[in-house]
């Protein structure tokens, strides 16, 4: 029993490892990320708001559904 929550635990941290590396060296440089102007948080795709504060990203797009 204490082999497999070991074995569990192992594999938990290796995810979160994991996405910390690519949140911190990979995510900046990848083509499909934009940064946030206003929270500085990584956002995918390219939509009206951030989903992280709700901040507008793109005016343009906004201004031309007008």
């Amino acid at each position: 029993m204490g082999f497999i929550l070991g074995l569990v635990l192992l594999l938990v941290l290796t995810a979160l490892a994991a996405r910390v590396l690519y949140s911190r060296f990979w995510m900046k440089r990848s083509e499909n990320y934009t940064k946030c102007k206003h929270c500085g948080k990584y956002y995918e795709d390219s939509p009206f708001y951030c989903p992280h504060c709700g901040e507008v990203v793109d005016k343009g797009k906004e201004e031309n559904l007008r």
